[in-house]
């Protein structure tokens, strides 16, 4: 009989596969308020796997390689109108592509978004590829809600060039959710 291994670390999202996407949807809604128990998270996560289904013809190798921005607003906006009520509505917009000049320029555009009610969806490259949300910016660091633990990035490891050794943010490859409640009819 053989002795099972133990891991000096328990395996998280991210370890095995690339649904970072499908949790940062699932993370942004519940941080919205449209998803409040585990079970209309479960819901939620059913629901977007078979979204994956209908837009992609492969969809098992976006579990390995993960999605583009498209793929990722189609499925939440498609969670969001299943999600809306007469009374609340999630709206879905791709942030206005620019060229920034410089990490503190996007950061703090970001930042004001964020003051506004807009929860960012964020795309990392370099050190790693992954899917986010941004909670708040603060002078040093960007806090997350994020599917793999990480609690936040420092700035000073962030940068928009390409990189091998820092975290690379796709300012243009944003996606922004806001919580709308509508006037009542009364």
């Amino acid at each position: 009989m053989k002795k099972s291994v133990l891991l000096n670390k328990p395996l998280q999202q991210g370890d095995l596969d690339s649904l970072c996407g499908i949790h940062s949807i699932i993370n942004v809604l519940a941080a919205s308020g449209a998803v409040t128990t585990r079970r209309s998270q479960e819901r939620l996560f059913k629901q977007l796997m078979r979204g994956l289904a209908r837009h992609r013809a492969k969809p098992i190798k976006v579990m390995w390689q993960g999605m583009d921005v498209d793929l990722l607003r189609s499925l939440l906006r498609e969670a969001a109108r299943k999600l809306s009520t007469p009374h609340v509505t999630y709206q879905v917009k791709r942030l206005k592509a620019a060229s920034y000049s410089d990490l503190a320029e996007a950061l703090l555009l970001l930042s004001r978004k964020r003051q506004k009610g807009w929860l960012p969806i964020l795309s990392i490259r370099g050190k790693y590829n992954h899917w986010t949300v941004i909670e708040r910016i603060t002078r040093d660091r960007i806090y997350l809600l994020d599917s793999n633990g990480t609690r936040y990035l420092r700035r000073s490891s962030c940068t928009l060039k390409k990189t091998r050794t820092k975290y690379r943010l796709f300012a243009d490859e944003v996606v922004l959710v806001r919580r709308k409640v509508l006037s009542d009819p009364r």
